[in-house]
């Protein structure tokens, strides 16, 4: 008798439990960030800048389970000091501000410093209820860190800048549990 109230009690807290909706959606998004890294003379013509750029999601199309999260992401951006191009990459980490539900995602960027780069975001996964979570959008990132790299020493710290990273057309998927 004991086990069977365990098992009632049990399947009716599976049952009641909420469940957690797909979602699907295009939506444009800015992002406000905050960057800071470390810049290294790499060549006579070159510079890295390792770093991290911090911010919020803002939804601009619809609200939905992107819109208020945060990002942090580990960036690597490499600086053509004769020509101002240049070339960036990062992985992202989007939450919602538990530890269980995460986003995962990278971005590539290329352009000339500082108007801009552009490139690609990409979510690549998940975990809780953002569990297999994929979808792919266009970015563009303005950042003055980026034109920082031709004026400052190797080794040097760029305490922090500010940038704005936009991802347009983002098409993403999240499945339901």
């Amino acid at each position: 008798m004991k086990n069977i109230v365990k098992s009632m009690f049990a399947a009716s807290m599976i049952m009641t439990a909420a469940p957690v909706l797909a979602e699907k959606g295009t939506v444009d998004v800015l992002a406000p960030l905050d960057v800071a890294g470390v810049v290294y003379r790499i060549a006579t013509d070159k510079a890295m800048i390792q770093g991290t750029a911090q911010g919020i999601l803002y939804v601009q199309t619809k609200s939905g389970s992107l819109d208020a999260m945060l990002m942090r992401c580990a960036t690597r951006n490499f600086v053509d000091l004769t020509v101002g191009g240049t070339d960036a990459s990062g992985y992202c980490l989007i939450s919602d501000g538990s530890k269980e539900n995460l986003i995962f995602a990278e971005m590539t960027c290329k352009g000339k410093a500082p108007a801009a780069c552009s490139g690609e975001f990409k979510i690549n996964g998940g975990t809780g209820k953002y569990e297999g979570a994929t979808g792919s959008g266009a970015l563009g990132i303005r950042a003055a860190l980026s034109a920082v790299g031709a004026d400052v020493e190797s080794g040097a710290v760029v305490k922090e800048t500010k940038g704005l990273a936009v991802i347009t057309k983002l098409k993403y998927s999240i499945p339901g549990k």
